[in-house]
């Protein structure tokens, strides 16, 4: 006589559901006792830069007892030129911080290269000094050069002034290049000096060089045609934190100065290139004044582990969030009287954005 469960077909079938489903799971729960963990993420392909700062960070303290020793170990026989100057740069970024003390005092601060080097903080100057010595001793033509440096009034925001202040050039691949160890060790604000690193400042294109930095000796603007004091002193305050994270103006940036210094970069051999050249201006308006009424379509390529969180269009009250498609930033805007920028964030917890060009509308 057969069993209830036996004799009926539905029981049997959820009975060898069950032992087919219990078979799985074990199957399951062994595959994950055997699988191999996932394989971590490949780290980022490091460049000959890269390379060389690290060299240059791992500086033993034993090496930087005396500014021979120093030197000798940053600038070994045989390492190429270059890569001598970016060693010393780098260095000094990371192991010499600005004289906060000095500058709001008004005095010169430490200006002995090794007084510098004992102290490890400077001014401009000092700053210039330590570096020509130590370029000097690794067997590099450099000179330092005076002048004067445009940077934010620390009391009031969005106004510059100009301060007296020192940089250097370098003699490489036969001509000279512009670098400020100073403001490649970070920048101030208010009374604070932010020890971030600023690869803009190393051998910067003249062109850039000259929105901030105006020598005494107008030969070491490294221009064509240098500008003279009223034309530095007309310049439109530019973001310089942005030229380290890439962007590439070309002549989009023409739109950012008044008509004499615009035709100025236009007939520059040398249009406004920015160091990493990673993220470009693709697409954006290259007129100034904007009409109006119009629509202006505006794009922004930035290649993967670009510092880029935000991108925005401000049109006074108006904002428009670029929207991320891919490595691209793309937006489109209705223009209204006043004046329009393109703002960028480049972290998620930055306060407020920052502009990067600016236009009027008309």
């Amino acid at each position: 006589m057969q069993s209830l469960h036996s004799a009926n077909p539905e029981a049997r079938a959820c009975r060898h559901f069950g032992c087919v489903l219990g078979l799985l799971v074990l199957m399951l729960c062994l595959a994950g006792v055997n699988a191999s963990p996932p394989a971590p993420p490949p780290e980022p392909e490091l460049t000959h830069e890269d390379l060389v700062d690290r060299f240059a960070l791992g500086t033993p303290k034993t090496a930087e007892s005396s500014l021979a020793s120093l030197a000798a170990y940053l600038a070994r026989p045989g390492m190429p030129e270059r890569d001598k100057a970016r060693a010393l740069y780098r260095w000094m970024t990371d192991r010499v911080s600005y004289d906060v003390d000095a500058f709001f005092t008004g005095h010169q601060g430490w200006v002995r290269p090794d007084a510098v080097l004992r102290q490890r903080k400077a001014l401009g100057q000092g700053y210039a000094a330590l570096f020509e010595d130590l370029a000097r001793r690794a067997g590099l033509y450099v000179v330092t050069i005076h002048g004067f440096a445009k940077i934010k009034h620390y009391t009031e925001e969005g106004r510059f002034q100009k301060v007296k202040h020192s940089w250097n050039a370098v003699w490489l691949d036969g001509g000279w290049q512009l670098l400020d160890a100073a403001w490649g060790a970070g920048y101030l604000k208010m009374q604070r000096f932010y020890k971030v690193y600023q690869e803009q400042y190393f051998l910067s294109p003249p062109t850039q060089m000259i929105l901030t930095h105006f020598p005494s000796d107008p030969r070491w603007q490294l221009l064509q045609t240098p500008l003279t004091t009223s034309q530095f002193d007309a310049l439109h305050p530019v973001d310089l934190r942005f030229f380290g994270v890439g962007f590439h103006h070309k002549t989009g940036v023409q739109g950012s100065f008044s008509p004499g210094l615009r035709s100025f970069f236009a007939k520059s051999e040398t249009q406004l290139q920015i160091m990493a050249g990673s993220v470009k201006i693709l697409t954006a308006p290259l007129c100034n004044p904007l009409a109006e009424g119009n629509v202006y379509h505006f794009v922004i390529e930035a290649p993967r582990g670009t510092p880029m969180a935000e991108v925005a269009l401000l049109n006074n009250d108006q904002i428009v969030y670029m929207q991320k498609v891919g490595t691209r930033f793309e937006g489109v805007i209705r223009a209204e009287p006043g004046e329009l920028k393109l703002c960028v964030k480049t972290a998620p917890d930055e306060p407020k954005y920052q502009d990067v060009m600016r236009y009027r509308v008309e």
